[in-house]
């Protein structure tokens, strides 16, 4: 035989298997926390090459050597968006996860994703042609400061999607404590204490 799901309850009234509450809320800080840390190491990794493209375009030009810095840093952003996504994709999945916060959180990620996007193509812009000009300094700056601040949204979204996912357990639990129904009517005649 196997058994599985097996659910030990102390009470008089039976009830379905539900995983325990601290598995459930283990389980969601645990995806929260690692969405929060992939989405930290993107901002680290970005920051990093902010700091670095300042450096290389301060003097207009972009040399070979300073081409395949920039490019490490762009596939190691890549590679930290990549593992972001997979912890998103645990938030988002989660399903007590719904309406307003599932929403903005899907919104955050799609605006962040896009921005990434964005901020890759300005940098390969302006480094295409071995120099820079001030425009194209401007534009990747501005790049680098709309993801920071689309970062800090999908960081929000995350927090708001978990304090939604805490609400959601905590109604579904009140629910089920409000809806026990313990005793009932004696139908056994002559069993009076």
């Amino acid at each position: 035989y196997t058994f599985s799901k097996i659910k030990i309850e102390k009470g008089n009234k039976a009830t379905d298997w539900t995983p325990a509450p601290e598995d459930v809320q283990a389980e969601i800080d645990t995806a929260k926390q690692e969405a929060l840390n992939a989405a930290n190491n993107v901002q680290t990794n970005v920051n990093n090459l902010n700091t670095y493209v300042d450096g290389a375009f301060k003097d207009g030009v972009i040399d070979a050597a300073e081409a395949k810095a920039i490019e490490k840093y762009l596939n190691t952003i890549n590679e930290t968006m990549a593992k972001a996504e997979a912890s998103y994709n645990k938030v988002y999945a989660n399903t007590y996860l719904e309406g307003a916060a599932k929403t903005a959180l899907l919104n955050a990620k799609i605006n962040l994703w896009g921005q990434r996007d964005t901020l890759l193509t300005t940098i390969n812009n302006a480094i295409a042609d071995g120099k820079t000009t001030v425009a194209e300094k401007n534009a990747v700056d501005s790049a680098f400061n709309t993801f920071n601040s689309l970062m800090s949204a999908f960081q929000s979204a995350l927090e708001e999607a978990n304090k939604a996912i805490q609400a959601k357990l905590d109604s579904l639990s009140t629910e089920k404590v409000n809806n026990v129904k313990v005793g009932g009517r004696n139908l056994l005649l002559g069993t009076k204490g």
